[in-house]
C-alpha cells in the first residue's frame, strides 16, 4: 500500500517512471524492523500527444472537454484516473481504455484513448385508455448525444380526444463552451 501512495504520489508531479524499492533490515535485539525505501524518480515527463481512436458519433473536442488532462502538460496518476472516470459517466460508451506509449523524446510521453460508443438514443410509443380521454396516444423520442455534440434532446407528445401534450427540449450541457 505503502509503495502504490508513494508511486501515486511522484507521478502526479510528473515522475511517470518512478520506481520505488522497499529495503528492509532486522535489529532483532530490540525485536524492531527497520524500512527503507529506494526512490529513483528519473525524468519528469510530460504529454506530449492525445490522440482519441474509436469515436465514430462522439466530436473529439466533446471527449477532451472532458480530460482533466492536456497536451504539454506534466503527467498525473490522478488526473488520468478523474478523466477515465469523466468519460466514462457522460454514458457516450460502452467502455473507455487509456494506453500510453514514449513520446519522441524521453520526457514526453503519448497518451490514446480508445473508446466504443453506446448507443444514446431511445424512441418509445404508448397507448392507454383514460374515462376522461378515452384512447390516449404518446410517442416520444430523446438522444442524449444529439450530433455527437453532447446536446441532449427530447420531442415527446401525446394526444387524446380532450388533450395534446407536446414537449420538445434541448439542453447544451457546456453552453459557449463553459459547464453551464
Amino acid at each position: 500500500r505503502d509503495i502504490n501512495t508513494l508511486t501515486e504520489k511522484f507521478a502526479n508531479q510528473g515522475y511517470a517512471y518512478v520506481e520505488i524499492n522497499p529495503e528492509t533490515s532486522a535489529d532483532n535485539k530490540n525485536l524492531l524492523i527497520h524500512l527503507t525505501y529506494d526512490i529513483e524518480k528519473k525524468k519528469q515527463v510530460s504529454f506530449e500527444k492525445i490522440q482519441i481512436v474509436g469515436n465514430s458519433k462522439t466530436r473529439d473536442k466533446v471527449i477532451r472537454r472532458e480530460l482533466r488532462v492536456a497536451e504539454g502538460e506534466l503527467y498525473s496518476a490522478t488526473n488520468l484516473n478523474k478523466s477515465r472516470d469523466r468519460l466514462k459517466r457522460t454514458g457516450y460508451f460502452k467502455e473507455v481504455n487509456f494506453t500510453s506509449s514514449r513520446g519522441g523524446t524521453e520526457d514526453k510521453i503519448n497518451l490514446d484513448i480508445k473508446v466504443e460508443e453506446a448507443p444514446t438514443g431511445a424512441i418509445s410509443f404508448g397507448v392507454g385508455y383514460s374515462s376522461l380521454e378515452n384512447v390516449v396516444g404518446s410517442a416520444s423520442i430523446s438522444d442524449r448525444n444529439l450530433f455527437g455534440y453532447g446536446y441532449q434532446g427530447v420531442l415527446k407528445f401525446s394526444l387524446g380526444a380532450e388533450t395534446r401534450n407536446f414537449r420538445l427540449s434541448f439542453t447544451d450541457p457546456y453552453f459557449l463552451g463553459y459547464p453551464l
